[in-house]
């Protein structure tokens, strides 16, 4: 495994793949062998979610790379999408915790389909990059350079060697030889003693031992994790041939350990596929006991491959219909930031006819998890709570974070509406920042009263 493998991400590059996507892979291969860390959305490994992979590289990247394209910018509806990228990265460009460099992948006579991104990236110095064409000259050893020490034309000479591996230890030759010569101009100047660059030149000999036990280290653990990975990769295809990812995946529990607990039970039944299991209700009790599920996907495993459940299914339209002329609100929330102000709001809602549904309100003999996805269906409108950590992933099967990807998608999808309270100055979370930074909001602070109007405006949401 090459060096260059390991590591953070030091470069972060968006794009639109409708647009520049073999520009950016282009882009990411150049830095690569440059011995810098590139992401390039798309290449991340089975089973791991897409959404969080993007948010952690954009964390960990000291250089964000805008592939400027026609339709750069626009909203697609996605949590993390081109509009996203773009909004934080000049957010923190502006704060200096982070660095632009930016491509204009057509004609610079015309101007950015999309409003937002030509106002944002209007007067910063660009590259021009059209498809279809080469990397310009120099533009990836200059977007090395800003991550590193090095200049661009020292990250030139970097580039004639061959593998990322070398080109990483290219750039260390370099700083070192670097190093060296800024040592002897201070001793040939007198600031240093001849003992001062004994004791430097060996501590540097130490930290390049370091260095190398370290990637040793790392090399180890990416080889484990890339093991780990081809083998979520076989067992994602058989679970495919085999039609059990589209069975788990209608369940809503189609996570690796199930795919692969599904997959492993399989074998050991002799059962080629979903097809064996149809109409033998013995056989799927035992698949849903081995994966220890719950009663809702249980259920929905047997509506799957029994058909049991199709009578009432006939009926969920009714009662479907039947809810949706109800009026039905649920309050998201974290209970450490605004229990009191969600059952405030609770309150005054319910005063005006609107049922409401708060966490911690549950029927006898229902389960937490089950009573908050019931009134999560149920619900016609979602009220965010925004608080600072609102959609941190607390590890609970439904926390904030989870809430707040559903509202976002039932949201896209026209099955609900939101009406969204900013609770502070600044989300802490990234995945509430995408998903809330486009969005209208009405300011409501802690151990305030209910702002003028809201609740009225979100009663006249269900109308």
């Amino acid at each position: 495994m090459a060096e260059g493998d390991s590591g953070a991400y030091r470069v972060f590059v968006s794009f639109r793949f409708a647009e520049a996507e073999n520009e950016a892979k282009a882009l990411g291969a150049a830095l690569h062998a440059l011995g810098v860390k590139a992401f390039v959305s798309g290449e991340q490994a089975a089973g791991e979610m897409l959404q969080h992979v993007i948010q952690e590289a954009f964390k960990q990247a000291e250089v964000v790379v805008i592939m400027g394209s026609k339709t750069y910018g626009a909203h697609s509806g996605a949590l993390f999408s081109t509009l996203q990228e773009m909004n934080l990265t000049m957010k923190y460009v502006k704060r200096g915790t982070k660095k632009m460099s930016l491509f204009r992948m057509f004609d610079p006579n015309d101007d950015f389909e999309e409003m937002a991104a030509e106002m944002a990236l209007e007067g910063y110095k660009y590259k021009l990059w059209l498809p279809g064409q080469p990397i310009p000259t120099g533009a990836a050893s200059e977007i090395a350079a800003m991550v590193t020490k090095l200049t661009p034309e020292e990250m030139g000479a970097v580039a004639q060697v061959r593998g990322p591996g070398n080109a990483k230890d290219a750039q260390r030759g370099l700083l070192r030889q670097k190093t060296a010569g800024s040592l002897r101009q201070l001793l040939g100047a007198g600031k240093l003693s001849v003992k001062s660059v004994e004791v430097a030149t060996e501590r540097i000999e130490a930290l390049d031992a370091e260095y190398r036990a370290c990637m040793d280290a790392a090399n180890a653990l990416h080889e484990a994790a890339e093991s780990e990975r081809a083998s979520l990769v076989e067992i994602h295809d058989k679970a495919k041939a085999m039609g059990l990812s589209k069975l788990l995946t209608d369940a809503k529990v189609a996570s690796d350990e199930n795919l692969s607990a599904a997959v492993e039970w399989c074998r050991q039944q002799g059962a080629e596929g979903v097809d064996d299991l149809e109409g033998d209700a013995e056989l799927v009790e035992e698949l849903i006991a081995y994966l220890k599920l719950k009663k809702i996907p249980a259920k929905n495993i047997r509506t799957a491959l029994l058909g049991v459940g199709a009578s009432s299914s006939a009926k969920s339209p009714r009662r479907s219909s039947a809810k949706a002329k109800a009026k039905c609100v649920f309050v998201s929330f974290r209970f450490s930031e605004a229990e009191s102000e969600a059952q405030k709001l609770k309150r005054a809602l319910e005063a005006k006819g609107v049922k409401t549904f708060v966490s911690g309100e549950l029927t006898p003999g229902v389960s937490l998890q089950d009573g908050i996805l019931g009134a999560f269906k149920e619900a016609t409108v979602v009220v965010i709570m925004g608080t600072k950590t609102y959609g941190k992933n607390t590890g609970g099967l439904f926390s904030t974070l989870q809430e707040m990807n559903l509202t976002i998608e039932d949201v896209g999808t026209g099955e609900k509406k939101m009406y969204l309270f900013k609770m502070c100055n600044q989300w802490e979370e990234m995945e509430a920042r995408a998903c809330f930074s486009h969005k209208k909001y009405k300011v409501w602070m802690p151990s305030t009263p209910i702002p003028d109007g809201a609740v009225d405006e979100i009663a006249e949401m269900l109308d």
